[in-house]
């Protein structure tokens, strides 16, 4: 059994900058970060055939985004994810 292959980032604001002492983990369609707001911990994926990519934390108001690449095919259909973007 192999080892998952993660990449560690920063969350960042609706502005693009990085939120200070803030981290998330992203592998293939995947993403898993410490809310920013109470410190829970939230996964998802990156939307597969779904519009809505909004992210709410179960346990504060704070709304993310899953961020991703494009898929293979040039669409943002289920691409592997790149980042986590805490929304307005």
């Amino acid at each position: 059994m192999s080892a998952v292959k993660t990449t560690e980032v920063s969350v960042m604001d609706s502005r693009g900058n990085t939120i200070d002492g803030s981290v998330a983990l992203v592998w293939s369609t995947n993403a898993a970060w410490l809310c920013t707001n109470c410190k829970h911990l939230i996964a998802d994926e990156t939307p597969a055939l779904r519009k809505e990519s909004r992210v709410a934390c179960p346990t504060c108001p704070a709304v993310y985004e899953v961020l991703q690449h494009p898929n293979r095919n040039g669409q943002l259909n289920n691409g592997p994810a790149r980042g986590v973007r805490l929304l307005d």
